[in-house]
């Protein structure tokens, strides 16, 4: 059996692959709950929607986590994206005197 450890970096390194399919077979169970802003999923076909709502709303982003932490069974992720036509809105610079 895998670690919590074991299992989020496989799940980490299939989704920067873009392999949905071999990280939900993988790194998911049918039991699965998880809580989120935008609701609760269950199960396998829980993690493939919250898939399709993240493609849905960030087309081709990058994603940059910024928060891995694993304690025994749990594991928590904290993430930002860049979609690729993010532009920086022109801004002046005062001297800060």
């Amino acid at each position: 059996m895998r670690t919590t450890r074991e299992v989020i970096e496989d799940h980490l390194a299939l989704r920067r692959e873009h392999a949905l399919g071999a990280d939900v077979e993988r790194n998911y169970t049918d039991d699965l709950l998880v809580l989120s802003k935008d609701g609760v999923f269950h199960g396998k076909d829980g993690i493939r929607e919250t898939a399709r709502v993240l493609r849905e709303n960030l087309p081709d982003a990058t994603y940059r986590y910024e928060l891995v932490q694993v304690a025994e069974d749990y594991a928590l992720l904290g993430w930002t994206a860049k979609p690729p036509t993010a532009r920086a809105p022109g801004m002046a610079r005062t001297p800060s005197w």
